[in-house]
């Protein structure tokens, strides 16, 4: 899913995949070298397991591609995370579609 102007979500670990491949390139400059710090700290699971859970917490009703997003990132390990993501939004998941968001998290976990 994009976002209004065209943008779409990436991970942090295809953030990651594509720093490697463009300093393979063009080499590092020292902003990419503190985004890629950035990238290997918080990148949790590989980049195809992290598209593959980003395609499947779409699947739930009422998650967008930003929430799929953050989710495949934080990786939530309990139903207080997971409401704290939500908090701000309007509307939030059933407590059904939690259970399927932690079943399906757990799931790469």
């Amino acid at each position: 899913m994009k976002s209004n102007n065209g943008d779409r979500y990436i991970s942090i670990p295809e953030v990651k995949k594509m720093l490697l491949i463009d300093s393979e390139r063009e080499g590092f400059t020292q902003e990419k070298r503190e985004i890629l710090h950035h990238a290997e700290l918080f990148s949790f699971l590989p980049s195809e397991e992290t598209l593959k859970l980003i395609e499947e917490l779409q699947k739930i009703d009422r998650i967008n591609s930003y929430h799929a997003h953050k989710l495949a990132e934080i990786l939530p390990k309990g139903d207080e995370e997971l409401r704290a993501i939500f908090a701000k939004e309007i509307m939030s998941p059933s407590e059904e579609e939690m259970k399927k968001i932690m079943e399906t998290i757990m799931k790469f976990i």
